[in-house]
């Protein structure tokens, strides 16, 4: 497939999204894939998971250089290089290969501030096929059919500890939302354009502010979206309640996963650092439970 994608083609620059850990050998193999077939392209990588084991990236893959934390703004700036009269070393956030002879930023890039600011996903660059296959296959991944899914994140931080999660190691404590018109105008452009019928969240903490989650209910109830919504990373516990749990259901929330990790008090106070009130957690999930058409799914670390 690689080979397929490159040949006569002969790319500048290659990114690799290297987000968890489960795909971190993967990543390694595709670049080096890569540099067998593109000998004299730039390869980097990118992600959670890079970021955090960026020295053995450079070291056993065949990567250029490893982008440490938010990759907007050091990819951009890496993009523009391969303009003439651009060759700006070094990239505050770009750690490059120990073996190059330009300097070396062992610093995460600048967090992004304002959110809004990052443009909508180009799905210019696929062509019919390529999109409905990715419609597709999000939904089969999830064991569900007939699926037309896309994800968006509206937004980025967690000020949580849990000490199995190394989500805020590139997005930070701080919670950075997007506006909700913001969010709106993208969920309005991917169904009318791709006639989705499943919404993913891909937020780490989408409810982190009630009144913010009751108003987005709000607003997909007033526009019939008619779409299944799941948040695919679960929904804070502390935030939730019977009347958010009613107004997530009624605007479109198929799937409620509870991300309680443990059921040991020990465990959540003294290991994981979650510390949930496992009661709550108890009453939560009976509320759900009088929805008979929402599953209810749980999240373990073991």
């Amino acid at each position: 497939i690689i080979f397929r994608a490159v040949d006569g083609y002969n790319p500048s620059l290659v990114g690799i999204n290297i987000l968890f850990a489960t795909v971190y050998q993967l990543g390694n193999i595709v670049s080096q894939i890569f540099r067998e077939y593109c000998t004299e392209s730039f390869i980097v990588a990118g992600g959670v998971q890079a970021t955090n084991s960026y020295q053995h990236l450079l070291n056993k893959g065949c990567f250029n250089s490893v982008i440490l934390g938010e990759g907007e703004i050091p990819f951009t700036k890496l993009v523009n290089m391969f303009e003439p009269g651009k060759n700006d070393y070094p990239i505050h956030g770009m750690i490059l290969n120990k073996n190059n002879s330009q300097v070396d930023m062992d610093t995460k890039s600048e967090i992004i501030m304002d959110i809004d600011s990052i443009p909508f996903p180009n799905y210019d660059f696929l062509d019919d096929k390529d999109i409905d296959t990715y419609l597709t296959k999000l939904g089969s991944a999830r064991g569900m059919n007939n699926i037309r899914a896309l994800p968006i994140i509206t937004t980025r931080g967690c000020p949580k500890l849990c000490t199995f999660c190394a989500s805020h190691t590139v997005h930070g404590r701080t919670i950075r939302a997007r506006s909700l018109n913001n969010i709106y105008d993208e969920i309005e452009f991917i169904k009318t354009r791709f006639q989705i019928n499943t919404l993913l969240i891909y937020d780490d903490l989408f409810n982190y502010n009630k009144q913010r989650t009751i108003d987005f209910c709000e607003e997909a109830i007033k526009r019939k979206w008619d779409l299944d919504i799941e948040f695919t990373s679960g929904l804070g516990m502390w935030a939730l309640d019977e009347i958010v749990i009613d107004k997530l259901v009624k605007a479109g929330a198929s799937v409620i996963n509870l991300p309680i990790e443990s059921g040991s008090p020990y465990v959540q106070k003294h290991i994981i650092k979650k510390n949930l009130n496992l009661e709550y957690c108890h009453t939560l999930a009976e509320a759900i439970s009088r929805y008979p058409e929402v599953q209810r799914r749980a999240f373990y670390v073991l």
